[in-house]
């Protein structure tokens, strides 16, 4: 306290429960630590963390914030580089429900109460009636042994278990406890917003909540996505991406003509679509049949949307088509009259392979077989896609693959910015 006499001359938000004096011991250049509670001995200068301060030694203070292994870490590693053969280095831990798990310096007659200072205190998680202590016993070199030691967290004041070197404090978290789960629900929806959820609970529930739809809702083509789905996305658009970046440069390598120098053009620009490409994470539904219980319902993860549309009346045409544009829906039309309103396809079309996503994101195949083609009809809020023709493009095997990829998660950006 002579040296820190008063709170104010500390840094903000400085955690008042756990500090550190270092010494180095006479005659060497090893350490002693020493832990003291800043908000004690402020509060009561007779208290016995209040130590006299020797020269040369350092006093260590944390903030209350941040995490403070960068700093522990190096007296940590001198703790072991000091350790005698014969003895286990003074080193306690920590881990669980505890605000900075880790490793600690274990000072002289340290209870669990000062361990749990040093980590910064128990998580609203943290199960407060027992915790547990595993202690190794190397003593005897032909059978090492483990012990498991419950503590009492109901008063750790009183509590005077005394830890030993390389111990190990865990904290158990509250069964079934969990952090506030939410999913976003937008659109039209009778109460759009947040909400929280439990785990385990299901989408069609979180929508009762909300009051389920508006009537001008278009339910067919609900977006839900999952921000665990759009990260695995995320992580195969750039693997997809350095795969086709090889490609191009491998081409480029070669003796090309210029009818080969146009298609890497129009490989390039593929390539950069798919670097402009966003993952969206969305997860195909079918939500009509998942309100009525049709079919299984979808328990949540925390951060999932759902973004239900206004009713939409358009067929889409994108792609290798005369004129990419949209047209009103109506029931006596099929793809290829769609088509045909958009001027018919280019040259570099690929006319077996066009494809349909529907206003739920799956996809269908319309050329695939008859009979498949008479069960799937066109509905308001399809997209009809004319993929490029990449068997016009010698050596690259992954182009195909990418045009899908850009057109549907286009399709999801665009849902995605509608919001």
């Amino acid at each position: 306290t002579s040296l820190i006499p008063t709170i104010d001359i500390v840094m903000p938000v400085p955690d008042l429960d756990y500090g550190l004096v270092l010494r180095e011991k006479s005659g060497t250049r090893e350490i002693e630590v020493y832990q003291f509670s800043l908000r004690d001995i402020l509060n009561d200068k007779n208290h016995k963390d209040n130590i006299e301060l020797n020269a040369r030694d350092k006093v260590l203070l944390f903030s209350g914030t941040a995490d403070r292994q960068s700093i522990i870490t190096p007296i940590i590693e001198q703790l072991i580089s000091e350790r005698p053969d014969s003895e286990k280095a003074k080193i306690v831990s920590v881990n669980g429900a505890v605000r900075f798990p880790g490793r600690y310096p274990l000072v002289e007659n340290m209870t669990p109460d000062y361990l749990l200072r040093a980590s910064g205190g128990l998580l609203e998680s943290a199960y407060t009636s027992v915790a547990e202590i595993t202690r190794r016993d190397f003593s005897n070199p032909e059978n090492a042994t483990i012990e498991h030691v419950n503590v009492d967290l109901s008063n750790l004041s009183s509590n005077t278990t005394m830890l030993e070197a390389d111990d190990n404090l865990t904290i158990k978290t509250i069964p079934n406890y969990q952090q506030k789960l939410t999913i976003q629900l937008s659109g039209e929806v009778k109460f759009p917003g947040r909400y929280e959820f439990y785990r385990g609970e299901t989408l069609s529930k979180v929508i009762q909540r909300a009051g389920g739809f508006t009537e001008l809702a278009h339910v067919e083509a609900a977006f839900f996505s999952r921000d665990e789905l759009r990260k695995r996305e995320a992580k195969q658009l750039r693997e997809l991406s350095q795969k086709l970046q090889s490609d191009i440069a491998a081409a480029q390598l070669e003796d090309i003509n210029s009818e080969q120098t146009a298609d890497l053009s129009t490989m390039q620009l593929l390539q950069d679509a798919l670097d402009d490409t966003q993952a969206t994470g969305r997860l195909v539904i079918d939500l009509p049949a998942l309100v009525a219980g049709d079919i299984t319902d979808i328990q949540l993860q925390d951060m999932d949307s759902l973004f239900v549309p206004t009713y939409r009346q358009e067929i889409t045409v994108i792609g290798e088509i005369q004129n990419p544009t949209s047209h009103l829906f109506k029931t006596i039309l099929d793809h290829r009259d769609y088509l045909d309103l958009s001027g018919g396809t280019t040259e570099k079309a690929d006319e077996d392979r066009i494809y349909v996503i529907k206003a739920n994101g799956s996809v269908y195949l319309p050329e695939k077989s008859g009979w498949f083609k008479d069960q799937v009809s066109m509905e308001p809020g399809d997209t009809i896609v004319v993929p490029l023709d990449t068997d016009r493009l010698d050596q690259l095997t992954l182009w195909s693959t990418v045009s899908q990829i850009v057109y549907q998660m286009a399709l999801g950006a665009a849902a995605i910015n509608s919001l």
